[in-house]
C-alpha cells in the first residue's frame, strides 16, 4: 500500500472539523473523492487566500494582489477605503517561515484566517473575523461580507446618541469627529455642506483629502457622504490628483499617505449602502443582488476640470 500523501491527511483533518466524522472515515472520503466531486479546501495559504479574494470580487469588492510571505503569513487589503485587512497563517509556524514551504513548516498543519476593519485603530466594537480555515474559502468570504455589513450598520446606529454637534450650515447633528473642514481656517461641516455656497473659504483639496482618508481609515461607521465628496473631488480636479496632492503636502512638510482613489476614482471610489430592505429604490435596483451592503461607485466622468488645485466654492466649479 502506498503511503498517504500529507495533503490528503490535512484534508481529512479539515473534513473532521467540518463534519464531525472520525479520521478514518474522513480520510476514506478524501481518497475516494475525485477532482470532479467539487472544490476541496486548499492546503496552501496563498491558494486559500486567493480563493477568498476571488469570491469577494464576485460579491463586488475591489481586490488587491496577495502579498507575502512576510512574518509567516500571506496578506492583502480589499474593499472600500476603510480597508479590510485579511491574512492567512499556519498553525505552529513559530519560525515565521513561508507557510507554504514544506521544508520549513508542516504544510499539513491547519491554516488560520484573520480579518480586521478598519485597518487603523479598530476597536473591539469594530469588525474582526478569525478562525480555522476548515470551511471552503468561498463560504468564509460570503460570511465575512455579510458580517461586515451587519457590524457597520450596528456601529452607525450606536453613534446616534453621540450625534450632538450640529453642522453650522444645515443644523444636522453628527458626532463631532465626523464633521470636517474644507480648509484649515474653515469651520467643520457635514459632507452635504462642504461645498455649500455659504462657505467663506476656498477648498484646500489636499487638506480635505487627508482628513477624509484619516476618518474613513479610523471609523468603520464614517458617513458615506464623505466617500461621495472624495469621488467628486477626484473626478473634478484633473488627472493624477493624488500625485499632485502628495507633492503639495510634501512641500508643506509632512509624510502624506493618500489612498489610490484620488488617482483612480472610477476604479477605487466606493460608497456604503444600507441593507437591501433599507435602501432607496434607486440604488436597490442598481446594486448587485449578491452585495448586501456596498458597491463600487462609478459615476460618469465630468468635463474638463475648472481648477488644478484649490477648488473655489460658489463659482459653479462643484455646485
Amino acid at each position: 500500500m502506498s503511503p498517504v500523501p500529507n495533503a490528503a491527511k490535512a484534508a481529512a483533518k479539515a473534513r473532521m472539523v467540518a463534519t464531525g466524522e472520525n479520521y478514518t472515515t474522513a480520510l476514506r472520503h478524501v481518497l475516494d473523492t475525485n477532482t470532479t466531486a467539487g472544490p476541496q479546501v486548499s492546503l496552501l495559504a496563498r491558494d486559500y487566500l486567493t480563493r477568498v479574494l476571488r469570491q469577494l470580487e464576485q460579491l463586488g469588492w475591489s481586490v488587491e494582489d496577495v502579498c507575502g510571505p512576510e512574518y509567516g503569513h500571506y496578506e492583502t487589503y480589499v474593499g472600500p477605503t476603510a480597508g479590510l485587512h485579511i491574512l492567512v497563517r499556519r498553525s505552529g509556524n513559530e519560525v515565521e517561515a513561508d507557510p507554504d514551504d514544506g521544508s520549513a513548516v508542516d504544510v499539513a498543519a491547519r491554516l488560520y484566517l484573520e480579518a480586521l476593519c478598519p485597518v487603523l485603530h479598530a476597536t473591539v466594537e469594530d469588525f474582526e473575523f478569525h478562525g480555522e480555515t476548515a470551511r471552503e474559502p468561498e463560504l468564509v468570504a460570503r460570511r465575512m461580507d455579510a458580517a461586515l455589513g451587519r457590524r457597520r450598520l450596528r456601529r452607525a446606529r450606536a453613534a446616534e446618541p453621540e450625534s450632538r454637534t450640529p453642522c453650522p450650515s444645515c443644523g444636522d447633528r453628527y458626532p463631532e469627529r465626523r464633521l470636517l473642514a474644507n480648509s484649515p481656517s474653515a469651520a467643520p461641516v457635514c459632507p452635504a455642506c462642504v461645498f455649500d455656497q455659504d462657505q467663506h473659504y476656498c477648498t484646500d483639496v489636499a487638506y480635505l483629502a487627508v482628513q477624509i482618508d484619516e476618518l474613513t481609515h479610523e471609523d468603520l461607521a464614517a458617513p458615506a457622504g464623505w466617500d461621495a465628496v472624495a469621488a467628486v473631488l477626484a473626478l473634478s480636479c484633473g488627472k493624477k490628483l493624488g500625485r499632485r496632492m502628495t507633492q503639495e503636502l510634501s512641500a508643506r512638510g509632512g509624510w502624506p499617505i493618500l489612498t489610490p482613489r484620488w488617482d483612480f476614482p472610477l476604479e477605487s471610489s466606493w460608497i456604503w449602502l444600507p441593507p437591501p430592505a433599507m435602501r432607496h429604490s434607486v440604488v436597490s435596483a442598481r446594486a448587485p443582488p449578491s452585495r448586501p451592503w456596498s458597491r463600487p461607485w462609478t459615476p460618469t466622468p465630468p468635463g474638463p476640470p475648472r481648477s488644478e488645485g484649490r477648488v473655489p466654492l460658489g463659482t459653479g466649479a462643484l455646485a
